[in-house]
Protein backbone atom coordinates (compact mmCIF):
# COMPACT_ATOMS: atom_id res chain seq x y z
CA UNK A 1 0.00 0.00 0.00
CA UNK A 2 2.46 2.64 0.78
CA UNK A 3 4.53 1.67 -2.73
CA UNK A 4 1.28 2.22 -4.39
CA UNK A 5 0.79 5.69 -2.45
CA UNK A 6 4.03 6.91 -3.55
CA UNK A 7 4.32 5.91 -6.97
CA UNK A 8 0.62 7.80 -6.95
CA UNK A 9 2.24 10.76 -5.18
CA UNK A 10 4.97 10.78 -7.85
CA UNK A 11 2.48 10.85 -11.00
CA UNK A 12 1.01 14.44 -9.27
CA UNK A 13 4.88 15.41 -8.81
CA UNK A 14 5.08 14.87 -12.85
CA UNK A 15 2.22 16.95 -13.15
CA UNK A 16 4.25 20.29 -12.56
CA UNK A 17 6.51 19.79 -15.58
CA UNK A 18 4.33 20.60 -18.85
CA UNK A 19 7.31 18.50 -20.85
CA UNK A 20 6.14 15.95 -23.62
CA UNK A 21 8.44 13.28 -21.81
CA UNK A 22 6.30 13.82 -18.66
CA UNK A 23 3.21 13.75 -20.78
CA UNK A 24 3.89 10.52 -22.38
CA UNK A 25 4.61 8.66 -18.85
CA UNK A 26 1.09 10.04 -17.34
CA UNK A 27 -0.83 9.15 -20.85
CA UNK A 28 0.63 5.96 -20.70
CA UNK A 29 -0.87 4.85 -17.03
CA UNK A 30 -3.53 7.06 -16.92
CA UNK A 31 -5.50 3.78 -17.80
CA UNK A 32 -3.96 2.07 -14.66
CA UNK A 33 -6.32 0.39 -12.05
CA UNK A 34 -4.12 1.99 -8.96
CA UNK A 35 -2.28 5.10 -11.02
CA UNK A 36 -5.17 6.04 -13.17
CA UNK A 37 -6.77 8.32 -11.27
CA UNK A 38 -3.18 10.11 -9.79
CA UNK A 39 -2.15 10.39 -13.58
CA UNK A 40 -5.92 12.17 -14.51
CA UNK A 41 -5.50 14.58 -12.15
CA UNK A 42 -1.74 15.07 -13.51
CA UNK A 43 -3.18 15.60 -17.11
CA UNK A 44 -5.83 17.55 -16.17
CA UNK A 45 -3.56 20.22 -14.39
CA UNK A 46 -1.42 20.18 -17.15
CA UNK A 47 -4.19 20.66 -19.72
CA UNK A 48 -7.44 21.86 -18.37
CA UNK A 49 -9.19 19.34 -20.11
CA UNK A 50 -12.06 17.72 -18.45
CA UNK A 51 -12.41 14.58 -20.32
CA UNK A 52 -9.44 13.94 -17.54
CA UNK A 53 -11.68 14.73 -14.69
CA UNK A 54 -14.70 12.56 -16.32
CA UNK A 55 -12.13 9.68 -16.17
CA UNK A 56 -11.43 10.64 -12.44
CA UNK A 57 -14.63 10.14 -11.62
CA UNK A 58 -15.03 6.84 -13.26
CA UNK A 59 -11.74 5.85 -11.46
CA UNK A 60 -12.41 2.71 -9.29
CA UNK A 61 -10.17 4.27 -6.28
CA UNK A 62 -13.93 5.65 -4.94
CA UNK A 63 -15.01 8.78 -3.56
CA UNK A 64 -13.24 8.50 -0.72
CA UNK A 65 -9.59 8.34 -2.86
CA UNK A 66 -10.88 11.31 -4.57
CA UNK A 67 -12.07 13.46 -1.51
CA UNK A 68 -8.66 13.08 0.63
CA UNK A 69 -5.94 12.54 -1.50
CA UNK A 70 -6.94 14.04 -5.56
CA UNK A 71 -9.26 16.87 -4.36
CA UNK A 72 -6.94 18.29 -1.87
CA UNK A 73 -4.40 18.71 -5.16
CA UNK A 74 -6.86 19.85 -7.95
CA UNK A 75 -7.64 22.78 -5.42
CA UNK A 76 -4.93 23.56 -4.82
CA UNK A 77 -2.97 23.37 -8.32
CA UNK A 78 -5.95 23.13 -10.71
CA UNK A 79 -9.22 24.95 -9.14
CA UNK A 80 -11.44 25.36 -11.85
CA UNK A 81 -15.51 25.21 -11.95
CA UNK A 82 -15.40 22.00 -13.48
CA UNK A 83 -12.72 20.64 -10.13
CA UNK A 84 -15.59 22.07 -7.92
CA UNK A 85 -18.13 20.18 -9.87
CA UNK A 86 -16.53 17.17 -9.75
CA UNK A 87 -15.96 17.40 -5.91
CA UNK A 88 -19.84 18.63 -5.34
CA UNK A 89 -21.23 15.60 -7.12
CA UNK A 90 -18.81 13.26 -4.73
CA UNK A 91 -21.56 10.97 -2.38
CA UNK A 92 -21.02 12.88 1.14
CA UNK A 93 -18.85 11.22 3.76
CA UNK A 94 -20.76 8.79 6.15
CA UNK A 95 -20.51 9.91 9.26
CA UNK A 96 -18.28 8.62 11.71
CA UNK A 97 -20.17 6.67 14.51
CA UNK A 98 -18.81 7.21 18.55
CA UNK A 99 -18.13 3.35 19.26
CA UNK A 100 -20.33 1.94 22.34
CA UNK A 101 -17.70 0.76 25.19
CA UNK A 102 -18.02 -2.63 25.59
CA UNK A 103 -19.36 -3.81 28.67
CA UNK A 104 -17.52 -4.05 31.80
CA UNK A 105 -14.77 -1.86 30.37
CA UNK A 106 -14.39 1.71 31.81
CA UNK A 107 -12.21 4.19 29.86
CA UNK A 108 -10.47 7.32 31.23
CA UNK A 109 -10.86 8.48 28.09
CA UNK A 110 -14.12 9.82 26.39
CA UNK A 111 -14.62 9.18 22.66
CA UNK A 112 -11.81 7.25 22.36
CA UNK A 113 -13.03 5.22 19.51
CA UNK A 114 -14.15 8.33 17.95
CA UNK A 115 -10.97 10.20 18.11
CA UNK A 116 -9.34 6.58 16.62
CA UNK A 117 -11.58 6.71 13.47
CA UNK A 118 -10.96 10.53 13.25
CA UNK A 119 -6.76 9.95 13.54
CA UNK A 120 -7.42 7.07 10.37
CA UNK A 121 -9.43 9.70 8.21
CA UNK A 122 -7.42 12.49 8.69
CA UNK A 123 -4.04 9.92 8.22
CA UNK A 124 -4.82 9.75 4.58
CA UNK A 125 -5.76 13.39 4.11
CA UNK A 126 -2.45 14.05 5.83
CA UNK A 127 -0.47 11.90 3.78
CA UNK A 128 -0.54 13.88 0.44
Amino acid sequence: MARDDARGRAALALGAFDTPESRAALESCAAHAELGPYCNAALYRLTREERYLDALAAAPGGPAEIRFRIGPYLLRHAESDAVHRLLDSLPPEEPLVPEEPRPGSESCIEGRGEARRLRRATACFNSS
